[in-house]
């Protein structure tokens, strides 16, 4: 009988171990390592603009995605890292690394659907779809949501007209466009 007790008390033990949160759950580990990484994406910043020649600097624009993403898996929870998604998003699409700039748009809205620049990351992610990966029907669906969610934001009248032109060429868009502006005589 006592081994039955032994063998359950060890059960309970290791189910509660095993049930414990993971330390590497995506929250801070203590405020050194937020003031590690935050020092690490001022001095990546700082290194990017900074750059005066005039081209993008791959290079380092990988030093701070790099420190982005380690703030990000760090601090889930903390309100910079929605702003760094938003961030990294962007230098994605400089790099021309569109699914990585998709996924981040998508995360603010899943992750931060409150932060301010939410509905930009979901008017970027249908442009990305649309103009950079090729996915029409997508980027109409997520123009759609974006009219849904946000019909009175400044950026609604953009999502309308693209949405409305999509599958246009820009020379029909011209074409259209011309046609609706008042004829002048020419003397």
């Amino acid at each position: 009988m006592q081994r039955f007790f032994t063998a359950l008390s060890i059960c309970l033990l290791l189910l509660l171990v095993a049930c414990q949160p993971n330390s590497n759950t995506g929250t801070a580990k203590g405020p050194a390592d937020k003031a590690t990484t935050t020092e690490k994406i001022k001095a990546a910043e700082a290194d990017l603009r900074g750059n005066t020649s005039g081209t993008f600097d791959v290079e380092k624009a990988k030093t701070a995605l790099a420190a982005y993403e380690e703030y990000v898996s760090l601090n889930l929870k903390d309100p910079e890292t929605s702003e760094y998604l938003f961030k990294s998003a962007e230098i994605y699409r400089s790099l021309n690394q569109f699914d990585k700039a998709v996924a981040a748009y998508e995360r603010i809205g899943n992750e931060f659907p409150n932060y301010d620049k939410a509905p930009q990351a979901l008017f970027l992610m249908a442009f990305c779809y649309e103009n950079d990966l090729g996915q029409k029907d997508k980027a109409k669906t997520l123009y759609q949501s974006f009219l849904t969610k946000y019909s009175n934001h400044e950026l609604a009248k953009s999502v309308q007209f693209s949405l409305d032109n999509i599958d246009k060429s820009p020379e029909q868009i011209i074409k259209e466009f011309e046609a609706k502006q008042p004829k002048t005589d020419k003397k």
